[in-house]
């Protein structure tokens, strides 16, 4: 009886402690978390989801440096989603990230790699390249070359060297590096305005012959003409 009495106490002693609210303290951070394409440039303004780990989620943006600024995160772990980049749809998985790893690499982004070429293969510089439905464009170098960074998609790239234009489609992956070659029908290029394709050149070649061989002709028969008319005249000078 003595024991069930002890028992008792000790449970009306506890109740008051017991009908206390429960608190569950844990460490929560201010995170930085950078955004990076599979070839070590910023994903600069790409807009992200943010999610902590008891599943809440939240949106923003990073910044031109890729980074992304997420507060209170428990235990300083949370996950990163890329919905779009410039404008176009990403969409990506959950990436995780944490206080010791802030750097997030994005893998849907590729590379593709541009080659304007000529009628005779060379590379050709200054050539206007064109990545259709998106915001990218740009410049050939000497080597005839650019490069964008693009989500995985397929695309219709178009090259124009002043009014000299063609068009070619192409596959980039993920973490990839996607090649293409777009052929412009020019043989030679006089001048960054002046460009003759190889049947341009060909036909001044022909051109240019032509007038030479009539010249060669003209000069020719001038001379033969003159010749005689000068025996003609001396003749009648003796008469």
């Amino acid at each position: 009886m003595k024991t069930y009495t002890v028992i008792l106490a000790l449970i009306l002693l506890a109740m008051p402690i017991l009908a206390q609210p429960w608190i569950i303290t844990t460490d929560v951070y201010d995170i930085e978390v950078t955004l990076v394409t599979p070839f070590g440039t910023y994903l600069d303004n790409a807009e992200v989801q943010v999610k902590k780990l008891d599943g809440n989620i939240f949106s923003t943006s990073s910044d031109a440096y890729g980074r992304v600024l997420a507060e209170e995160i428990p235990k300083g772990i949370l996950y990163v989603k890329v919905l779009s980049w410039k404008g176009m749809k990403l969409n990506t998985k959950w990436y995780e990230a944490s206080l010791s790893s802030s750097t997030v690499v994005v893998d849907k982004i590729g590379l593709l790699r541009v080659r304007v070429i000529g009628e005779r293969g060379q590379g050709i510089a200054g050539a206007a390249v064109y990545v259709e439905n998106t915001p990218f464009s740009g410049s050939t170098g000497e080597d005839g070359v650019v490069e964008f960074l693009l989500p995985e998609n397929s695309y219709k790239v178009k090259a124009c060297l002043g009014e000299t234009c063609d068009s070619a489609t192409v596959k980039v992956t993920g973490s990839g590096i996607a090649t293409i070659e777009v052929s412009l029908p020019v043989f030679l290029r006089i001048s960054p305005q002046v460009m003759l394709s190889f049947r341009d050149f060909l036909f001044m070649a022909i051109f240019t012959v032509v007038i030479v061989a009539a010249l060669f002709v003209i000069i020719y028969e001038y001379t033969v003409w003159r010749r005689k008319k000068m025996i003609k005249v001396m003749k009648s000078a003796e008469a």
